[in-house]
């Protein structure tokens, strides 16, 4: 598990291995859900 910082701007970086494993790219839109206490982040894939 990677632990990530919140920056000054509350900005985080989502590390390179998760990046690569999701097929996530520079621009993308990411869902972001509120859960039971947890932040659940969900890449929206366009459809084809």
């Amino acid at each position: 598990m990677d632990a990530v910082i919140v920056s000054s701007k509350y900005q985080i970086v989502i590390p390179k291995e998760i990046r690569e494993s999701m097929g996530i790219v520079s621009g993308q839109k990411i869902q972001m859900i509120a859960y039971r206490n947890r932040i659940k982040l969900i890449p929206i894939k366009p459809i084809a």
